[in-house]
């Protein structure tokens, strides 16, 4: 089966990128190949098409209405995370996963384009095609290994513990980026945990904030504490939080949507607290 997967990778590649319903589509290009994948597949109805679709893309953190340059940027991402960022509770997929991972270097002759803008636009729409293919397949291989448990347990009247496909993929884990009071930062340090009620506190202190997988920090002019903070500064401190299971923070336009969607399960670390030098350097970040 693994096999039969690999060789049609370049076949698909050569299909979708000759597809002009597909080649055309500028916003939530990544989206779209996955469901055009899933369509072409009779073994769905059709009303469940939009729902797989949506299974693989949640947990793989790909939207719905983004660039190709954001889908790009996710493309490689995937492309780079190892099987560790997949379910324990299943290790054939974190197998299936680094073989079918395998294909897609192979396909781009191993070499991974840089996340740079000088790439071309049908180059980053191919990269994007082998990793949905990837993604699918993994999907594919599940639910027929789903199924053939499932049957194999049937005559014995109870149902064996498998993994489904929505399992393949990890919580995301996201960067927030908080510009604070500094008195607000006193009981905390780098590498500590913080509960996510106190870390709502600290959203609602911000004057800016920023969230995030990735964000190029080197625009900043940041500046490490050399002692004690006073209890009574205001002056701008930056903090740096890692907070598991976070998708959904992601983009965030206000406090009250980044609080609203701070699970209170999720395990939260600051990586990094600094005076803030200046405002230079914050212009992905939303104002309060």
């Amino acid at each position: 089966m693994i096999n039969k997967l690999h060789n049609t990778h370049k076949e698909v590649l050569s299909f979708l990128m000759q597809d002009t319903k597909i080649i055309n589509v500028k916003q939530g290009f990544f989206y779209h190949v996955i469901l055009e994948l899933f369509e072409e597949d009779s073994t769905f109805s059709e009303s469940k098409i939009e729902v797989k679709t949506g299974y693989v893309c949640e947990h793989a953190g790909i939207e719905k209405d983004t660039s190709i340059n954001q889908d790009y940027k996710k493309a490689l991402e995937i492309i780079e995370s190892d099987e560790e960022s997949l379910a324990n509770e299943e290790p054939l997929a974190k197998k299936l996963f680094k073989k079918l991972k395998t294909q897609v270097h192979e396909n781009i002759q191993g070499k991974i384009p840089g996340d740079n803008d000088s790439i071309q636009e049908q180059e980053k729409m191919k990269l994007i095609i082998i990793v949905a293919c990837t993604l699918v397949g993994l999907y594919f291989c599940l639910y027929y290994i789903q199924k053939k448990k499932r049957r194999s347990f049937e005559p014995h009247g109870f149902q064996p513990s498998v993994v489904t496909p929505t399992q393949i993929f990890r919580p995301i884990s996201v960067k927030l980026y908080l510009i604070v009071p500094a008195h607000e930062t006193i009981r905390f340090s780098s590498g500590t945990k913080i509960e996510a009620a106190k870390l709502k506190q600290l959203i609602d202190a911000s004057s800016y904030f920023f969230c995030n997988t990735i964000i190029d920090n080197n625009k900043l002019s940041l500046e490490t504490p050399s002692g004690p903070i006073a209890e009574n500064s205001y002056r701008e401190m930056y903090i740096k939080i890692d907070i598991t299971d976070g998708k959904d923070m992601i983009g965030a336009k206000t406090r009250y949507s980044l609080k609203e969607n701070l699970k209170d399960t999720a395990r939260c670390i600051i990586e990094e607290i600094a005076y803030l030098k200046s405002l230079s350097g914050l212009e992905n970040f939303v104002r309060v």
